[in-house]
């Protein structure tokens, strides 16, 4: 035993619990029965990162990007039958690029394409301090991935997971490390690709060379460009209108019930014109933000207009939706988040993407 590691039963009374304590999903349980070597509470511990996904994720921009992943992920694993060969779909893709850029949203768009379980796994999932047990939970993961296939397994921060190897490096955590690598390698491997590792970072040159190699698309995912965030802003406004049920339409306002819904005769041209070029260096964060604070002042306007009493306001329909004066004086106190240069970013993708 590695100095500081321990024994999992002399630390954890939970060790010591019966296998039958533990409730699972009935699809969970089924696993449980076929490999009896997976402790159920590992598989519990796993099925808790699947992120169940009930509505198509909205991306903005990205055409490119969308184009690939649809002919190199979401057909193959909706037809496998029909690409065999060099026409299979890759095991692992890598997205890069600043944080706050939709990496995690383009994961689960990808999981809502293919129709396929979204397992989100974190460090705190992984990461244990019991010797063997980040290990296990690796295994464990894999397996259960593959019984609920397809599925995509999305790493937040993959850098995290699989940095660069050093000898300085405890042992508990190179083995961790290795044993990943080894699980993603035989995704390499599998017939039919049914399960897919994603992984995120905005630091891919922190990435062990071992994990770039298992990782055969590698996608510089930037900071939005103006059509992009037009539209981010335009998807914002609508669902925001749909939420304060000022509009029934459909989320292209192409089938109006009413033709007096508002977004209708909203000056998206406005927003197209004079806003956007005034949003330079923001992520999809920080549009959102962007977004909430003009509400916020709309808010407060017509809050005002009523005396400052609620009792007053009839509906939520009546803060109606902020207008490009509104964006404007937002952006007086709303700044971009992202401080990551560029540049390097930029280098890297140049060195080293894989379109």
């Amino acid at each position: 035993m590695s100095p500081g590691a321990a024994a999992k039963s002399d630390l954890d009374p939970s060790a010591k619990q019966g296998a039958s304590d533990v409730n699972l999903p009935p699809e969970v349980e089924a696993i449980s029965r076929e490999c009896p070597d997976i402790s159920k509470e590992h598989l519990q511990r796993i099925a808790g990162t699947v992120v169940t996904i009930k509505n198509e994720v909205v991306i903005a921009g990205l055409e490119a990007v969308k184009d690939v992943i649809m002919s190199k992920i979401v057909r193959p694993i909706l037809r496998p039958d029909l690409h065999k060969g060099l026409y299979r779909a890759v095991s692992g893709i890598l997205f890069f690029g600043p944080p706050g850029t939709g990496k995690t949203s383009l994961a689960k768009w990808i999981a809502y394409q293919a129709k396929a379980t979204f397992f989100c796994v974190t460090p705190s999932v992984l990461v244990s301090m019991f010797q063997g047990e980040s290990e296990s939970l690796i295994k464990c993961l894999f397996v259960m991935a593959e019984r609920l296939s397809p599925a995509i397994i999305f790493f937040d921060e993959i850098d995290g997971f699989i940095g660069k190897r050093s000898l300085k490096e405890e042992e508990s955590t190179l083995r961790m490390k290795n044993q990943l690598l080894q699980a993603m390698d035989g995704l390499c491997t599998q017939e039919a690709a049914t399960v897919i590792v994603i992984g995120a970072t905005n630091r891919p040159d922190a990435l062990d060379d071992a994990a770039l190699r298992r990782l055969q698309k590698r996608i510089y995912i930037p900071l939005p460009d103006d059509l992009a965030i037009y539209h981010q802003i335009k998807n914002t406004l609508i669902k925001h209108a749909q939420d304060l049920e000022i509009c029934r339409c459909d989320t292209a306002c192409r089938e109006a019930i009413a033709h007096t819904c508002v977004l209708l005769n909203y000056d998206f041209e406005s927003l197209r014109t004079v806003l956007i070029p005034r949003v330079k260096g923001f992520n999809g964060s920080d549009i959102r933000a962007l977004c909430v604070k003009a509400a916020e002042i709309l808010y407060q306007n017509v809050l005002f207009s009523f005396d400052g009493d609620l009792d007053k306001v009839p509906n939520p329909s009546a803060f109606g939706l902020p207008t490009i004066d509104h964006f404007q004086k937002a952006l007086s106190t709303v700044r971009p988040s992202t401080t990551l240069d560029s540049t390097t970013l930029n280098q890297w993708a140049s060195d080293f993407a894989c379109f």
